[in-house]
């Protein structure tokens, strides 16, 4: 994630990590001080995330919810 941010010139709060996986996809976003991102559509479930060294800042049920929590927010 650092070589995207620095290749693009944005700071980690411009950015966010989706992915779905706790260890790898969120771990990365955590590790970047980025927003993470965890989709249940794929392997982690919403158990996964209660005794988890990592949480998400975000958890949808898929892609497209989190593009609807985008557009939300951005109507704020």
């Amino acid at each position: 994630l650092d070589g995207i941010l620095h290749r693009y010139h944005l700071k980690p709060n411009e950015v966010a990590m989706v992915g779905d996986r706790l260890y790898t996809d969120v771990k990365m976003a955590v590790n970047a001080n980025a927003l993470g991102v965890l989709v249940l559509s794929g392997e982690a479930t919403l158990n996964d995330t209660i005794n988890a060294d990592v949480q998400a800042d975000v958890i949808a049920e898929n892609v497209a919810e989190f593009g609807e929590l985008l557009i939300a927010a951005k109507n704020e």
